[in-house]
């Protein structure tokens, strides 16, 4: 079985390894698709909580096309490029049965290993870290294996001493430095945009855990520095994390105190969120002029589901009695949502220098009177 919460479910989630031999020596690496790398690992996904099956995978989509348009800042993150989804997962629906018995509708993923995220399984340098805690994530201790972690490694069962060191020195910085230091440091440590990215996806799409147990940091270098993507994005567009019900919060609650993804269980976010405004607002005004516009985003959902044959979500429905989202989720809901909820980030984000930073705003009113020559006015 695949998952954590979805364990729970009555329809499983599943790890997949392929073999050539009955021993289960050698390793069956092959491509699903064209433009996949061979593996031998994959996921049966069975999207339980989304009776559409399409968040997870579109929203991975959508966020790979983010990633493709916003420049590294660090040449050690050039792995990356060369991945099939630019470190998100891919996968297409299937049915799948067993001895000739149906089991359900499913989605054929990639798996979180080492070929999504360009990492080499022999390279200790190379890892990425989950966060499995959603209180202590930002604890400078670092306790990444073990007992009540609050981190754990993609690729290694233990972690490099030397990635740990540099993970801690990062953690500590986080929580102790100026927010000058903040300001003029951070890049040293972290690509700055990618979490960024992450910011603004979580809250754009309302996505569950997108503060916490979604991210993945990523290092090629020991954790010299990292790059920070998501994982695990089914609960999302108003969907509840177990999908029994649409999230009632206002797509407008936006507000210094409430930061929804940027808030204070973050410690990163949050200061991100506090010291790079400017960066924020420029990078959000970039992706929703382009990736990430209402129509895009319908437009991918839309494409998505069609691609499964009516007949199909009914044996589904059929099988599966109980799917908790299957009345209250479709295309139109999480159309709804998009636009909704777009539209009222677009007001946000349109005023938050000048409505979070207003001595900004003077600076460049004086400015610009002095350029006029009237400064005395």
């Amino acid at each position: 079985m695949q998952g954590d919460s979805s364990r729970t479910y009555p329809k499983k989630n599943l790890k997949l390894k392929f073999f050539e031999d009955d021993s289960y020596k050698k390793k069956l690496k092959w491509k699903p698709k064209a433009d996949w790398d061979k593996n031998h690992k994959f996921n049966l996904k069975a999207n339980y909580i989304d009776a559409t099956q399409a968040r997870n995978l579109v929203n991975s989509e959508l966020f790979a096309k983010a990633t493709a348009i916003t420049p590294f800042e660090h040449n050690s993150q050039k792995p990356l490029l060369k991945t099939q989804n630019l470190g998100q997962m891919e996968g297409f629906p299937v049915e799948l049965y067993f001895n000739g018995s149906y089991y359900g509708l499913m989605t054929l993923n990639t798996k979180k290993d080492d070929k999504p995220y360009g990492l080499d399984s022999d390279n200790k340098a190379t890892e990425g870290l989950t966060v499995e805690s959603y209180i202590k994530w930002d604890d400078p201790d670092g306790n990444v294996e073990g007992a009540g972690k609050n981190y754990a490694t993609i690729l290694q069962d233990t972690t490099n001493p030397v990635l740990k060191d540099n993970f801690i020195k990062f953690l500590k910085f986080i929580k102790a430095s100026t927010d000058e230091e903040f300001k003029s440091k951070l890049k040293t440590y972290v690509d700055v945009t990618s979490v960024i990215n992450c910011m603004l996806w979580g809250t754009l799409a309302q996505m569950h855990d997108s503060s916490s147990k979604s991210m993945i940091w990523l290092t090629w270098n020991n954790g010299l520095d990292f790059y920070i993507t998501l994982y695990d994005m089914d609960s999302t567009w108003n969907l509840y994390w177990n999908g029994s019900k649409l999230t009632e919060e206002s797509a407008a609650s936006f507000d210094s105190k409430n930061k929804l993804a940027w808030g204070n269980s973050n410690k990163l976010y949050s200061r991100i969120f506090d010291n790079f405004k400017p960066e924020i607002q420029k990078q959000y005004q970039k992706l929703r002029s382009t990736v990430w516009s209402n129509a895009q985003i319908s437009s991918a959902f839309k494409h998505f589901i069609n691609s499964i044959p009516e007949e199909a979500y009914e044996r589904e429905q059929e099988k599966w009695p109980d799917i908790p989202s299957k009345n209250i989720t479709d295309f139109a809901q999480i159309q709804q949502s998009i636009i909704t909820r777009g539209n009222a980030m677009d007001e946000y984000m349109a005023n938050l220098v000048l409505e979070t930073d207003p001595l900004e705003e003077i600076k460049t009113r004086l400015t610009n009177l002095e350029h006029n020559g009237t400064t005395q006015k």
